[in-house]
């Protein structure tokens, strides 16, 4: 049984030790009303509650939740990269050359990029330094990505799937309503 269902139980249990209603004379019988909703307790009466997918912010991670790229060392000469923020000019480079063993910690792996766009430079960084997110892309990201950062250093985010970057949801429990009606049935004395 999941969580919601453990609340109905829950609120079913609190309504029995509850004294029974009053007894109404109506012209069709004696009948017991039902008890007066009560204020929702997952969202206090408001009917909506914070998206739990993006926490409120209304925008997610757009290249998975991994923080780290995973690097295959035997595929890796030839890649192509996209830096984050403008290196040596350029954003888009490809690895020419590695150097180093994965076995031995003395000497670190490193990579030898050189941009492709323009006089074509190369530099040296280490195999770490690529593998994150933050400083490195895999692959080529696209131009209107690019044009979209103005020069800055690229987002990694996209619009929540959930709430459509609106950052609130409907609450589950009373439907948006703010209240939760009464478990206990209307009937006959």
């Amino acid at each position: 049984m999941g969580i919601r269902g453990k609340k109905i139980r829950r609120e079913k249990r609190k309504a029995l030790q509850e004294p029974t209603p009053p007894v109404w004379h109506t012209p069709y019988g004696k009948i017991r009303i039902n008890r007066p909703p009560r204020r929702c307790t997952c969202c206090h009466g408001r009917g909506v509650i914070r998206c739990a997918v993006c926490e409120g912010k209304g925008a997610i991670r757009a290249t998975g939740n991994r923080l780290r790229n995973f690097i295959h060392l035997n595929r890796l000469v030839g890649s192509q990269w996209t830096s984050v923020e403008v290196y040596n000019g350029h954003r888009h480079h490809e690895v020419v050359e590695l150097k180093g063993s994965p076995k031995k910690k003395k000497n670190m792996m490193q990579v030898r990029m050189r941009n492709c766009c323009g006089e074509q430079e190369d530099f040296w960084i280490s195999v770490e330094e690529l593998k994150n997110k933050m400083i490195w892309r895999m692959g080529w990201e696209t131009l209107e990505d690019i044009e979209k950062a103005n020069g800055g250093p690229l987002m990694d985010v996209r619009l929540c799937f959930r709430c459509k970057g609106g950052r609130i949801l409907p609450c589950v429990d009373c439907g948006g309503e703010g209240t939760i009606p009464s478990y206990e049935p209307l009937h006959a004395v």
